[in-house]
């Protein structure tokens, strides 16, 4: 039963299968902690309250209180590990289906690696079809043989794509979701749960070290409040399990056929159905190619967008999100029949909306015939043209109505919104033209899906000002039944302005949006930067609260595009200095390390440094050396630091 790769236990030992982490180096603190911030309190809206925890509770807490999870959590009697002729060993296998995907597997490998840092004994990894019953000493994962031996709840209209359930029966554990992204999720809430296991980002993780522990009686189920979560940032490039482990969703794997975003012309490519004139608008762009699909000429075309929708379905038995989506552009179809239906429902999403819909409906007949297992779910975009909801407001009632049956959306379509446009550091409740789109588009479907920014494309560079408005925003989002959120970063690059720390804050908020974005700042700080982490918080408070300062006196925006807050005039190289002696001090306070534990300092070093991007590219820029040839060194070596990080382009468009 035991491991003979397991013959000593050292704790400090890395696991071999993460990425390098310093878990025993993060001490468990169960106080609230208030934090000194009021500036950044009032200048954001970030509030205080009580430590964040993973998941919706701590052991023996019950019920969740938002209704979409009651895992209860009791002591059991069950060593997961012990001490056997001075080795540390486990009687647990970790059981897996026969035949298993590639999300499942890496489950099963990131619940060995955690059981062995945290128990001292590495599991090993075996089939349903290899397990004897299910009354062994199993860790099983997603639906084996053996979890289906119990009559477990594992429906999708109950777990949905992130959810998961956590039941023990005698000496088992089973954790599942509906697919690998749930039994991914499993994973983690059984270690989270067992072990006090939490992520922080790829280099940096919690997990209790303690042989001996005893596996805990799990009855019930949890689930994300956005079934979807898709970060988009250049980090996740580089490391594709950082998805997973951030509990999200990886967007590219999301789409069935792997048809993302705008999918009209890879359904209806202009290259192959061009001859016919009459299925795409008249309108060119600037390569000469048509704006987009004509969505009212052509009964043909609609027969083979439909043919080419089954099509993609067909080849891909696996996924359950199919994107209708149209061109990358601010084009729609100029056509004498489009603009007479625009002007008679009076937006160009109505036209869309009621194209979409027939193909909907007649797919949809298709599925229940010939694949009623799959449980599809459409989704198209309401963005630029197509943003305004087709929808009239009722001044009697107060609230907006379709401006004709045929525009409301069919019970599996999605309207995918996106939030363009608009100041993020002032939250979508204050924005009256977000709130009349949202409340239009909620109108017309029961599944509103969004893709939102958090970054300036312009300047990858900028400390973007939202963290005031995330959680506001994710709590709106979820009010409005909102299903899956894009949340569209610098995916071509890293940045260095806190991306991590980002990162952790927006999957914990998508998981559970009631956590208090200031207890997270404060509790990633101290996991992530640990003796630095005040330095690095009064550099953060100083760049946030001077950034406010600018709103307040200037009335300027957080945008997603221009050089609105980061120029010259707004950016003093007095500021940027003391920008750069913060992060001077913060090393400064790690020196002991040096002496006491230099692979430690090396990494903080590291992650400190990682900050100092930021301000030395603005001094640079703003505030050039007078000798030609200092500038050009210094460049050279901030440029060679950014790339060391990933940091391959200041903006969406260019490199460095």
């Amino acid at each position: 039963m035991e491991n003979d790769n397991n013959a000593a236990l050292n704790i400090e030992n890395k696991p071999e299968d993460l990425k390098p982490v310093k878990p025993a180096s993060v001490k468990k603190r169960n106080r609230i902690i208030a934090l000194a911030m009021a500036a950044v309190i009032a200048a954001t809206g970030i509030g205080v309250g009580s430590w964040a925890i993973w998941g919706r509770g701590k052991k023996d807490d019950g019920p969740s209180q938002d209704g979409h999870g009651n895992i209860t959590v009791t002591p059991g009697i069950h060593n997961l590990s012990d001490i056997e002729d001075g080795r540390v060993v486990t009687r647990y296998k970790i059981v897996i289906p026969a035949g298993a995907d590639g999300k499942t597997k890496f489950a099963a490998n990131e619940l060995a690696t955690l059981f062995d840092n945290a128990a001292g004994a590495r599991p090993q990894v075996i089939t349903d079809e290899v397990a004897e019953n299910a009354g062994e000493y199993y860790l099983s994962i997603g639906k084996t043989k053996q979890m289906q031996e119990h009559n477990f709840d594992s429906s999708y209209a109950r777990l949905r794509d992130g959810g998961f359930s956590l039941q023990t029966v005698d000496t088992a554990a089973y954790m599942f979701g509906t697919a690998g992204t749930g039994n991914i999720n499993s994973v983690y809430g059984f270690c989270g749960y067992t072990f006090g296991y939490e992520f922080f980002a790829s280099d940096e993780y919690f997990i209790r070290r303690e042989v001996g522990t005893k596996l805990p009686v799990f009855n019930g189920f949890e689930r994300p409040d956005f079934d979807g979560f898709a970060p988009m940032y250049g980090e996740m490039n580089a490391d594709a399990s950082l998805v997973y482990r951030m509990r999200a969703t990886e967007y590219y794997d999301t789409w069935i056929g792997v048809l993302y975003g705008h999918t009209y012309y890879k359904l209806l490519p202009p290259e192959t159905y061009g001859h016919n004139t009459d299925w795409y608008s008249p309108k060119k762009d600037k390569d000469g190619r048509p704006e987009n699909l004509c969505l009212t000429r052509s009964p043909a075309m609609k027969e083979e967008f439909i043919r080419r929708v089954k099509e993609t379905i067909e080849g891909d038995p696996a996924r359950n999100y199919m994107m209708l989506g149209q061109e990358d552009n601010f084009g729609f179809c100029n056509c004498a029949t489009c603009d007479a239906q625009i002007k008679k429902y009076g937006t160009a999403s109505a036209v869309a909306m009621r194209f979409t819909n027939e193909v909907v409906r007649e797919v949809n007949a298709w599925l229940k015939a010939e694949h009623p297992e799959r449980d599809i779910t459409f989704v198209t975009f309401a963005y630029n043209e197509t943003k305004a909801p087709p929808v009239t407001f009722n001044g009697a009632t107060g609230k907006y109505v379709p401006v004709d049956p045929s525009v409301v959306a069919e019970d599996n379509l999605s309207v995918m919104f996106v939030i363009s446009f608009v100041d993020y550091f002032k939250p979508y409740s204050e924005d009256d033209t977000v709130m009349r789109m949202l409340n239009g588009w909620n109108s017309i479907t029961k599944n509103l899906t969004i893709w939102q920014y958090c970054t300036n494309f312009d300047n990858y560079m900028e400390p973007f000002a939202n963290w005031g408005t995330m959680a506001p925003n994710y709590k709106l989002l979820k009010q409005y039944g909102t299903s899956y959120i894009v949340e569209q970063g610098s995916y071509g690059s890293a940045t260095s302005s806190f991306s991590e720390m980002r990162m952790y804050i927006q999957s914990s908020l998508a998981w559970n949006t009631d956590l208090n974005t200031g207890e997270l700042i404060e509790k990633f700080m101290r996991a992530y930067y640990k003796d630095a982490h005040q330095k690095v918080k009064e550099y953060f408070d100083l760049v946030l609260n001077h950034t406010a300062a600018l709103i307040s006196d200037k009335g300027l925006i957080v945008r997603s595009g221009s050089s609105e807050i980061m120029n010259q005039q707004n950016w003093s190289n007095m500021t940027l200095t003391r920008m750069e002696n913060l992060l001077n001090e913060a090393l400064d306070s790690i020196a002991y390390l040096k002496a006491e534990n230099l692979d430690l300092y090396q990494t903080l070093s590291r992650r400190i440094l990682k900050q100092t991007i930021t301000p030395r590219y603005f001094k640079l820029k703003f505030y050039p050396p007078s000798d030609e040839a200092v500038e050009a060194a210094q460049y050279e070596i901030l440029k060679n630091d950014a790339l060391s990080f990933g940091i391959i382009g200041t903006s969406e468009g260019g490199g460095w």
